[in-house]
């Protein structure tokens, strides 16, 4: 977790499938966030959406392959939007971490077309449950500084349930995996060593899972791609390297089964995998990987400011 600045505020600081006291606003009410009409060209194809908080803006870029990448709208008017998420529906859920809102687009809208509060903290990153649709929402910090918690909106829709670990006082990234079971890392204490709880399906506490084949420094994203968990470190061996781990998850632990070195890459907050391309924010570009090799495929820059999270809405 780094820290953001913006003008005199500082900001303490996204998942995911290409492989996931509240008020629901009515379609079409936006708090005056407005985007560009989304070009035509772009219809029926993925739409990348890449969270700039220092821009104040989400842009979104068609995507045919990690070669073309193209910036079709702009969504202006938002705060400080960090991480989102993806419905089945393939709706766009992005948290604004100083309005204390998630906001939700359909794929390719141009205006919200609904709105949760969050007055438990300062929304950074979510998830959303395939298996039901509930809505899971990471604060970073509780009211007043207090240690962050998770929330969980039934549906995405109505006042949410908070879940919180002493263990987790800055929980930073969140995932489901098919069956509903729900995933948060983060860091304890002041020397911050990383962990990773898990909250199981009908359960109303954490569990801690012990990563075993890993040293995580900077969590930095997490995604569910059946049948496996992946997971980023964006300061691998003190070296400012974003390594992606392949995590099998079984019976409460998890084994790494594979790593992938995105190559020249550090500072990486919340990627997304796209068919065999990552594609991972690192708060200059957003740079496109393989899977397979960790090798630069392509390179988003345009319209791009700080950029610190990506994820995917197919059409």
């Amino acid at each position: 977790m780094r820290a953001l600045a913006f003008g005199t505020t500082v900001l303490c600081a996204v998942l995911f499938a290409s492989c996931t006291s509240s008020t629901v606003v009515s379609p079409g009410a936006g708090g005056g966030i407005h985007a560009s009409e989304l070009l035509h060209d772009a219809s029926g194809l993925p739409l990348v959406y890449v969270s700039n908080p220092r821009g104040s803006n989400v842009t979104v870029y068609s995507y045919r392959d990690a070669k073309h990448v193209r910036l079709v709208q702009t969504i202006t008017g938002m705060s400080t939007p960090y991480g989102s998420c993806v419905d089945r529906k393939q709706n766009v859920y992005v948290a604004d971490g100083v309005t204390d809102d998630i906001v939700e687009f359909a794929h390719g809208g141009t205006t919200p077309i609904g709105t949760l509060a969050d007055t438990h903290g300062m929304p950074f990153a979510c998830a959303i449950n395939p298996a039901n649709g509930d809505l899971a929402v990471v604060n970073n910090w509780g009211p007043s500084g207090s240690d962050g918690n998770v929330l969980v909106y039934s549906k995405a829709k109505g006042d949410p349930t908070s879940y919180s670990d002493p263990n987790l006082e800055i929980p930073e990234q969140a995932a489901y995996d098919d069956d509903g079971n729900l995933f948060v890392d983060g860091s304890k204490g002041p020397s911050r060593p990383f962990v990773l709880f898990e909250l199981q399906k009908g359960k109303k506490i954490f569990s801690y899972l012990k990563v075993r084949g890993a040293q995580i420094r900077e969590p930095s994203g997490l995604q569910w791609c059946a049948p496996h968990m992946l997971l980023a470190d964006s300061d691998y061996q003190s070296e400012s390297t974003t390594l992606l781990y392949v995590l099998k998850v079984a019976a409460s632990r998890t084994q790494v089964v594979r790593k992938v070195a995105l190559a020249s890459s550090g500072n990486v907050e919340q990627f997304w995998k796209q068919g065999q391309n990552v594609i991972a924010p690192d708060g200059d570009s957003v740079p496109i990987f393989s899977y397979r090799t960790g090798n630069r495929e392509g390179e988003i820059t345009k319209g791009v400011f700080a950029p610190v999270a990506a994820v995917v809405s197919a059409p």
